[in-house]
């Protein structure tokens, strides 16, 4: 029996109120600033899409579950010509608020059902793992250069 990670979960903290950090997550022309170079989708159930880098090519994505400004879900794989009903990874945002921001936490699973050899599911999992950091690090980062929002400052209810 192989011991594939199943699962990647990761945590971070955004200095920006849960709605913000939802239009961050779920509009493509934010998630071409954070995610990838390029990302086309709708933040509907059951929309298909693309996110994509230029170093590494373009993949899809269905997006699975919207709950605006808790809850976002796409399903994915960083393959191309692949059914994502047969062979993708299940990427799930959670937005909780915390003080005057958003703890933002993202859980992708299903890389030990993946349809591939251990060693590849595995590898799978690690770069994915990897990913996220960086991804979630430039996700923070990218926030902080948007417009304050409206009733955040000082002395603010």
């Amino acid at each position: 029996m192989d011991h594939v990670r199943d699962t990647i979960d990761r945590e971070v903290y955004v200095d920006a109120a849960p709605a913000t950090v939802w239009q961050v997550i779920t509009r493509p022309e934010h998630v071409r600033r954070w995610f990838g170079d390029d990302a086309t989708f709708v933040a509907e159930p059951g929309a298909e899409g693309t996110v994509g880098w230029d170093a590494h090519g373009e993949y899809p994505l269905r997006v699975e579950l919207v709950e605006p400004t808790t809850r976002f879900a796409f399903r994915w794989i960083r393959r191309t010509g692949v059914d994502l009903r047969e062979c993708s990874t299940l990427v799930e945002f959670e937005l909780v608020p915390e003080g005057r921001g958003t703890r933002l936490r993202v859980t992708e699973s299903g890389f030990a059902s993946l349809p591939w050899p251990p060693e590849e599911r595995t590898g799978h999992a690690e770069e994915n793992a990897a990913g996220w950091q960086r991804e979630l690090e430039e996700l923070v980062a990218y926030v902080a250069t948007l417009p304050a929002e409206p009733g955040s400052g000082p002395g603010s209810a």
